[in-house]
């Protein structure tokens, strides 16, 4: 008895409803569960956001401050406009961020499905929703590595089909994050080597070899006005590596070897079959294998790189899902593999519910309340390295400073002497910031100090402001 023809696409439909059911509860379970934004950089992006959107129209740079000009503009080239249109900043780190990863998500899914086939795109959406480096880079709201990735994948996807809309896309790449465009550039690079031997005579491929560097000319104009602080500033942490080298902050590769090695293993068996099936080196290759040397090298940001190791392993992952089933005779290896599977989504589970926001409530309600109690030219100063960076987000107009943080020229033996010295040794370094600096004092603030804090704020100088946990210093020099 032969099974009908339309249950194969009854199953496919089944499994993609059962998929994006579980992408939007994966996604949206934090958004639902906790009442303020993930990830360390909200209040950086908030600024971002806004500040950005006052220089349009036109759209070059928005009035920042020097700290933040290290951030690319390509983000904001397409915030900009939607946030002059009307949209709300706050949106942007919040449900539309929630959105970001699924529409990543779909997108490799359905570029998987034109290079390979239904089971290995339904498997690469599968293995997404496991991915946990996936989801840690949505826990920590990289707007900039997952807006880029996107460009990324279209961009190979459009040079495939040999579309100058490519020319567009590959410029938003560069515009839009660094350590993405340094792979990419890597890609493309070697692609680029690959062919010039045997198709330097062909006028296409030097037509497109012309667009190419007039690309990198367009993206270093769009750059010059902070190219020192996005690129050159760089140079040095980029030339260092192994142990001396910036790891960034992600989980370390040896945590997703501990919890994520049976999908990393398959990506390995996907790209090396599909590497001796094309017998051909593409873009999709090169990605991992640069990914793989960067994290191997320890470059600068390294851990980073393993996010975008994953996301690119995760078609090769699917392959070799596919074709380690196929070719497993016995019952038995079927089981395993199941087994793993589950164990691997139970793995992905617990890490989803323990990964949350790095803020409480009540820190959130302080910095968005600042506003209404400090002036326009005031200086707000938190004493640990989280209130400032989200109270950036909410003071636009003020300064903002915090240990080691957006600018404030304090040695770490000045900062000592303000948060455990004298009276006196306090005075001669706040008192030259000007009349108008507050602290602001929250639960992180007792949390990390503890007993400590006390005489800090025990100072005669200090005065508490009615109706917020903020101290204005009201000793000047001269007093």
């Amino acid at each position: 008895m032969h099974r009908p023809k339309h249950s194969w696409h009854t199953v496919e439909i089944g499994v993609i409803v059962l998929l994006f059911s579980a992408m939007i509860l994966r996604f949206f379970w934090s958004y639902f569960t906790y009442d303020v934004p993930l990830g360390y950089d909200p209040g950086i992006y908030r600024y971002l956001f806004f500040k950005h959107a006052e220089g349009f129209p036109p759209f070059w740079i928005g009035d920042v401050e020097p700290w933040s000009r290290s951030h690319p503009l390509g983000l904001f080239i397409v915030t900009t406009p939607l946030i002059r249109l009307g949209l709300p900043v706050d949106w942007l780190i919040g449900w539309i961020w929630n959105v970001v990863p699924m529409v990543l998500l779909c997108t490799l899914v359905w570029i998987t499905r034109t290079r390979f086939d239904r089971t290995v795109a339904l498997l690469t959406f599968f293995l997404g929703l496991v991915s946990i480096p996936f989801f840690d880079g949505f826990i920590a709201m990289y707007w900039k590595t997952y807006v880029a990735l996107f460009w990324v994948i279209v961009t190979f996807y459009l040079l495939e089909r040999r579309s100058w809309w490519a020319a567009l896309t590959s410029l938003m790449v560069l515009l839009t994050h660094h350590q993405t465009s340094l792979i990419f550039v890597f890609c493309l690079g070697t692609e680029w080597l690959l062919q010039l031997p045997r198709h330097w005579s062909n006028r296409l491929f030097r037509t497109m070899t012309i667009l190419a560097a007039v690309l990198v000319a367009l993206a270093f104009v769009v750059y010059l006005p902070v190219l020192k602080e996005a690129i050159i500033d760089h140079i040095p942490a980029l030339l260092t590596l192994g142990k001396a080298s910036y790891g960034g902050a992600f989980p370390s590769p040896i945590f997703y070897l501990q919890t994520y090695s049976p999908i990393l293993l398959l990506g390995a068996i996907g790209c090396f079959w599909d590497l001796q099936r094309n017998r051909r080196i593409t873009v999709w290759h090169t990605a991992t294998i640069f990914c793989v040397l960067l994290v191997l090298l320890r470059f600068f940001f390294y851990r980073r790189f393993f996010l975008l190791l994953d996301f690119f392993l995760l078609p090769f992952a699917a392959l070799g899902l596919k074709v380690l089933w196929e070719r497993a005779k016995s019952t038995a290896l079927r089981v395993i593999i199941v087994i793993v599977l589950a164990l691997q989504i139970y793995i992905a589970y617990e890490v989803m519910v323990r990964r949350k926001p790095v803020i409480d409530r009540e820190t959130l309600t302080l910095v968005q309340s600042l506003h209404a109690f400090v002036p326009d030219d005031a200086i707000v100063v938190g004493a640990e390295n989280l209130s400032p960076v989200w109270a950036r987000g909410w003071l636009n107009e003020q300064l903002v400073y915090g240990p080691g943080l957006m600018g404030l020229q304090w040695t770490e033996k000045q900062w000592e002497d303000v948060l455990y010295g004298t009276d006196a040794k306090r005075k001669a370094h706040i008192s030259r910031l000007g009349e108008k600096v507050y602290f602001m004092i929250t639960p992180l603030f007792y949390l990390h100090y503890g007993e400590y804090a006390q005489p800090f704020l025990d100072d005669p100088c200090f005065k508490k402001v009615e109706g917020i946990s903020l101290l204005h210093y009201t000793c000047s020099l001269q007093s």
